[in-house]
């Protein structure tokens, strides 16, 4: 009995010592978190060969089961498969679509633009919801066009001899409507629609132009820059959309498949000849001949994310 009486006081101890030990609170980790909501994954949807080359990243917890029948998701940047071209996803989900008319007159006088009527003819400030697509990084290039007539037989642009319209990496002008379908059709690819096209320029807040709300001449090809024709694409890397997607405003306007009156089409973006107000993302306008088009009129492609599968690829794989 006497031998037991130390072993009790020492679990006795022991006790008394762990009941003295204060608990150590966990850390706070609210006062670190974001307070800006992320943005909405994009759609989960993709098809095989997409799914070959996004294979989803093991994470602590997930069973084999889950990583199974998990679906990754679609790469940001692809490369069309027919004509090579950088194209960048777009984001499934909701954006601002026009501009209220209280805020455009503002914006008009800030600029010191006269009060046109074709301005009135720009659509009210609403919500759009969207799936995801991809649309071409740049417009459609000389070199893309050459590479299409040459496949298809197609006849060649007004001003595709012209030295002033004619560099590889120029926008292709001197087209129209039916020539622009043709070529996105050859590429597995199709013409933006007018909310389309503004999502892709202006992302999800509601932007003026494509790189924020200050008008900056610096930032694209207009009349400012005094070139008097379309520059390469890609030469005002810093006018770039919320996506990356280049040219936004100036350099061409760009076709797309909204419409315009009984029988026309609308384009968008504004041009080399044009600063300001016409470059702003919701400004709308429509050429005189749809046929021959004009030169300063271009245009660039979207793909569905269901075709993406078979009609590009991700970067750095070779088919």
């Amino acid at each position: 009995m006497t031998r037991m009486i130390p072993v009790l006081a020492t679990a006795l101890l022991i006790m008394l010592c762990v009941g003295c030990q204060k608990t150590e609170k966990a850390p706070d980790t609210a006062q670190y978190q974001d307070t800006v909501a992320p943005p909405p994954p994009p759609e989960q949807a993709v098809s095989k060969n997409l799914k070959a080359n996004r294979p989803e990243a093991a994470r602590p917890g997930k069973t084999k089961a889950a990583m199974a029948n998990a679906r990754p998701e679609l790469p940001p940047a692809v490369i069309s498969v027919r004509d090579h071209a950088d194209m960048v996803l777009i984001p499934a989900g909701p954006f601002v679509y026009g501009l209220g008319e209280r805020a455009r007159d503002s914006v008009i006088d800030a600029l010191s633009t006269a009060h046109l009527a074709i301005f009135n003819l720009e659509f009210e400030r609403h919500t759009v919801e969207l799936p995801s697509f991809y649309m071409d990084k740049y417009e459609v290039t000389n070199a893309h066009y050459a590479v299409f007539m040459k496949e298809t037989g197609h006849r060649k642009p007004k001003y595709w001899t012209s030295r002033l319209y004619s560099r590889p990496n120029q926008p292709v002008v001197g087209i129209g409507w039916d020539d622009a379908q043709a070529y996105a059709a050859w590429a597995g690819k199709r013409l933006p629609s007018e909310e389309e096209w503004e999502k892709a320029a202006r992302g999800t807040d509601g932007r003026i132009w494509p790189w924020g709300n200050e008008p900056s001449s610096d930032k694209y090809n207009g009349s400012m820059q005094g070139n008097y024709a379309p520059v390469e694409v890609g030469s005002f890397p810093q006018g770039a959309s919320p996506y990356g997607v280049m040219d936004m405003a100036g350099n061409v306007y760009e076709m797309t498949t909204g419409k315009w009156g009984s029988t026309g089409r609308a384009m968008r973006g504004g041009s080399y000849l044009n600063a300001g107000a016409y470059t702003r993302t919701m400004f709308r306008w429509a050429p005189d001949d749809d046929t021959s088009g004009a030169a300063w009129l271009g245009f660039r492609c979207v793909m569905d994310t269901n075709v993406a599968g078979t009609m590009a690829r991700p970067p750095g794989r070779e088919d």
